[in-house]
């Protein structure tokens, strides 16, 4: 496993990659990502931490955000500075291994980085079916990821995990292609009938693994967003699955956008004002409740794919007439 130890030593290359409907040109390498060519419309590249100044009090506590211009601190990481949407600068601790380096540029990172451009990004999941992309909104811990790959077993496809973009194109909200691969604890990979020790960590220290989605299973284009599952936990013995209806529609998604805390309110709240309207219009939203005590992905996906197959077999009003 390289570390930032062995950054100034080499001449540093560069990698082209392709994600959430971006090219990145990257000095970090990042495997999980798709190859790319074309014209970069995002850099990331290294300082060393001595030619980056930023003393700020709100970024020694860990971030600071204004418009156009974000820096998250993480200790022993390194700071990760992103501007105008464009551009990605990692400050990296001496020692720190690329695995955590990447946790944080896919992450937290990214999903400023989305922020400037004025896309949306949302908590989650996101899976497709007959070119009509399904998003599964959550908590941390909800059981988004776990639920999608149980998906992927009855002819669902992964479109992205953790974080799920969506942009306006001639008027409809579609969701945008993630990366082909899934971070999920050990325990849901056992319930999903896998074993962990098969998988790399997603950074040394943490348990959590980074999990390959083979390429049938995987799709990698935009697509209409159909249907939105907000996933919660309750202490009842069957899953519930209920529509939101009417304005509870925007407020819910609002809430489940990806740290909005990022999001610098004067310039960002108009552009996914509309992103969010356009979603809600279109798409049928429900609350998913699965058992506390035994929500088993599986059990879950079983109740929940027919549900959806019914639910998205007719196009929406949109859809007819675009």
């Amino acid at each position: 496993m390289s570390t930032t130890r062995e950054i100034w030593l080499t001449e540093i290359a560069m990698h082209s990659y392709r994600a959430f409907g971006l090219i990145f040109s990257s000095e970090l390498a990042c495997p999980e990502l798709a190859t790319a060519t074309g014209h970069p419309d995002v850099s990331v590249r290294f300082a060393q931490p001595f030619t980056v100044q930023d003393t700020s009090a709100e970024a020694a506590s860990g971030y600071d955000v204004r418009p156009g211009h974000f820096v998250l601190r993480v200790p022993r990481i390194g700071r990760f500075i992103v501007e105008e949407g464009r551009s990605i600068t990692i400050v990296p601790e001496l020692g720190v291994d690329d695995g955590s380096l990447r946790l944080f540029l896919l992450g937290t990172a990214v999903g400023a980085l989305l922020h400037q451009r004025a896309e949306l990004p949302l908590h989650g999941s996101a899976v497709w079916k007959d070119g009509r992309s399904v998003l599964l909104l959550g908590a941390s811990g909800a059981g988004k990821s776990s639920l999608a790959a149980a998906l992927c077993r009855h002819g669902w496809r992964l479109q992205s995990d953790d974080i799920s973009v969506v942009k306006a194109r001639n008027g409809l909200a579609t969701c945008e292609a993630g990366f082909p691969r899934q971070k999920l604890w050990p325990d849901m990979l056992r319930q999903l009938g896998d074993d962990a020790e098969r998988y790399d960590t997603i950074r040394a220290g943490l348990e959590k693994r980074n999990v390959p989605v083979e390429s049938d299973l995987f799709h990698d284009a935009p697509a209409v967003v159909r249907g939105v599952v907000a996933l919660g936990a309750y202490r009842g013995k069957m899953p519930l699955l209920a529509p939101v209806m009417g304005p509870h529609r925007m407020g819910l998604l609002k809430r489940l956008t990806f740290r909005p805390n990022l999001r610098t309110p004067l310039n960002m709240d108009l552009a996914h004002f509309e992103i969010i309207a356009a979603l809600a219009r279109q798409a049928s939203v429900w609350r998913l409740q699965r058992p506390r005590l035994d929500g088993s992905p599986l059990a879950l996906a079983e109740f929940l794919a027919p549900q959806l197959d019914a639910a998205l077999a007719s196009p929406t009003h949109d859809e007819a007439a675009s």
